[in-house]
C-alpha cells in the first residue's frame, strides 16, 4: 500500500533578482510615509534615514532571498525599499509571490495595492498577490518593516512562458 501524504507544486518562474535598494530608515510603521513612497523615483535620490545615517538606492543583483541585513545598517527597529521594472509586452493580470521577514507593502505603478504588517519569517512564495500590469514599463516598489531578528525578501511573477522582463532601470 501507497500513502500520499501532500504535493507541493513550486513555481518554476525565476525570482526578480535585480533590484534598487535603500535603507535603513526607522520603523514607525507600514503607514508611515516615507520618502521613496511619497516621490518619484531617483536612483540618486538621497535622504536621511535611521540615526541620521544618509541612504541612497543601491542596485543589486540576488536571485534568492535577498538577506536585507547583510546589505543594509542598522537592520533592528527599521524599514527599506526595494524598487524595480517589471515590463509587460501587453496589459495583463499576473500574480506576484512573495516572501518576507517580517512586514510588506506592496506599490504598482505609484499605488499601494497590498500589505501585511505581520509575515513572520521569509518563507518564498508565501503570500500572492494580483497585479495589473499595463503594456510597456510597470514599476514595483516594496516596503520591507523589520523589527529584530533576520531581515529579508524574496519576489517572483508567475510567468510560465517568461514573457515578462524585469529591470532595475527599466526600459
Amino acid at each position: 500500500m501507497i500513502g500520499l501524504d501532500r504535493i507541493v507544486l513550486i513555481s518554476q518562474s525565476p525570482f526578480i533578482a535585480n533590484w534598487y535598494l535603500m535603507g535603513s530608515f526607522e520603523n514607525a510603521g507600514l503607514d508611515v510615509k516615507l520618502p521613496p513612497e511619497m516621490e518619484p523615483f531617483n536612483a540618486s535620490a538621497v535622504y536621511s534615514g535611521k540615526l541620521n545615517r544618509q541612504v541612497k538606492w543601491q542596485e543589486i543583483n540576488i536571485a534568492d532571498r535577498i538577506w536585507l541585513m547583510d546589505l543594509l545598517a542598522p537592520s533592528e527597529t527599521t524599514v527599506a525599499y526595494a524598487f524595480t521594472h517589471i515590463i509587460s509586452p501587453d496589459e495583463r493580470k499576473v500574480d506576484v509571490l512573495f516572501g518576507a521577514d517580517e512586514a510588506l507593502k506592496v506599490f504598482l505603478n505609484g499605488k499601494e495595492i497590498w500589505q501585511n504588517p505581520d509575515m513572520g519569517s521569509l518563507v518564498v512564495d508565501r503570500e500572492r498577490v494580483s497585479l495589473d500590469l499595463k503594456a510597456g514599463d510597470n514599476t514595483l516598489l516594496l516596503k520591507i518593516g523589520q523589527g529584530g531578528g533576520r531581515w529579508g525578501f524574496i519576489a517572483r511573477l508567475l510567468d510560465p512562458n517568461r514573457e515578462l522582463k524585469y529591470s532595475a532601470k527599466g526600459l
